[in-house]
């Protein structure tokens, strides 16, 4: 109805860390292969013009193991509008997850605002999950997989040799940790749950499964 809804924002300004997020846990979870449509309502409230920095968001959308951890990626909106507008999301489920996760897109300088409502989930039809063809980003002097299908390098070996091409310079030194990234290659803190990689500046990445 529009009474009560979900205002979430990715805050960019300098000097600021904030971001939302929330998740929605499952009655039943999701069942491996299974084909869903999540449907849910999505608008923008034009800044005040006392607060300029009051920008149209994006919201992403993933399905996750825990209450508190982003997971894996589902999809991402477009701008939001500032009238309710239905947002509908094809996926199939790569794992039994539990809940689907919710956070904006931190990309405009300022605060990406996005007010969501009415989620609803749909089990489609059964099927059968193939997972997306093996790539790798090069992340500092490590090469990763992103599980997404949607790496920059197509072999492990041409990431390699990118990473090495533009670790030369660097100077050796003490082992530092360089920062920690999850599965997405977003950077990450410490506290964060799920599966973490840990890249420090001698190229070795540590991997670490967090659970609460």
């Amino acid at each position: 109805m529009g009474e009560y809804y979900i205002n979430i924002f990715g805050d960019t300004l300098l000097g600021w860390d904030y971001q939302d997020a929330f998740s929605l846990e499952l009655d039943d979870t999701l069942t491996t292969g299974s084909w869903y449509t999540l449907r849910f309502y999505i608008k923008h409230e034009y800044p005040w013009v006392t607060y300029p920095f009051h920008l149209q968001g994006r919201l992403s959308v993933g399905m996750s193991h825990y209450a508190d951890s982003f997971g894996v990626i589902i999809d991402t909106t477009a701008y939001t509008d500032s009238v309710w507008t239905q947002q509908t999301i094809h996926f199939q489920a790569s794992d039994n997850f539990a809940h689907i996760t919710c956070r904006p897109v931190r990309e405009q300088f300022g605060m990406n605002y996005a007010f969501v409502d009415n989620f609803s989930l749909r089990l489609d039809s059964t099927g059968i999950y193939i997972p997306p063809p093996a790539s790798w980003n090069c992340l500092a002097t490590a090469c990763i997989d992103p599980a997404d299908g949607n790496g920059t390098y197509t072999t492990l070996a041409a990431c390699q040799t990118a990473c090495i091409t533009s670790a030369i310079n660097e100077q050796q030194g003490e082992k530092q940790l360089l920062k920690i990234v999850d599965i997405l290659g977003k950077e990450s803190k410490p506290t964060a749950t799920g599966l973490l990689f840990y890249i420090y500046s001698d190229g070795t990445v540590e991997k670490r499964i967090v659970v609460e």
